[in-house]
């Protein structure tokens, strides 16, 4: 199980350069988790509101069996806390990609807009509509009558804000 790191990133035990994490390849240490990693990084998945919930699993539980806090009762206090805090990122990332609107709070608020569907601003519904379009754009795949189904949203929505 490899994940990527942010860049410019050494490791705390041997100050190489760590390019993967949550080991250094270096000297094999447990590193520390960076702040404001997602929950994609966290368990290795693409930013996308579809992907197999079955593979999410399978890294979930591959992920959890290396990090987990058990694994680090004999190591130094340091390696402790920061299996404790992989653990617990680990388990939050899980909770959130899972279930799918969940994991559409999760694209909007790697896009920075976090709360956004909480607010209760845009429908679920709009948002995965948005995030196909989004794909299909990046992939080079046909729009055609997808834009009809966008519009039928713009429409359903100022008919709310109207309101």
């Amino acid at each position: 199980m490899e994940l990527r790191s942010p860049s410019n990133y050494s490791c705390w035990h041997c100050a190489k350069s760590v390019d993967s994490l949550p080991f250094c390849k270096s000297c094999g240490k447990l590193q520390e988790l960076p702040e404001g990693l997602s929950a994609f990084a966290i368990l290795g998945e693409p930013v996308s509101l579809r992907f197999s919930v079955d593979g999410l699993r399978g890294q979930y539980f591959a992920l959890s069996k290396l990090i987990h806090p058990d694994k680090f009762a004999g190591l130094t206090p340091r390696e402790q806390l920061y299996a404790s805090r992989w653990s617990r990122s680990l388990n939050q990332a899980y909770a959130q990609l899972k279930e799918r609107d969940a994991r559409a709070e999760a694209i909007l608020t790697a896009h920075g807009k976090e709360g956004f569907l909480k607010k209760g601003a845009v429908p679920v519904a709009l948002a995965e509509d948005y995030f196909e379009f989004q794909e299909r754009v990046s992939e080079g795949k046909e729009l055609g009558s997808f834009l009809d189904v966008l519009q039928g949203h713009r429409t359903a929505m100022e008919g709310q804000w109207r309101s």
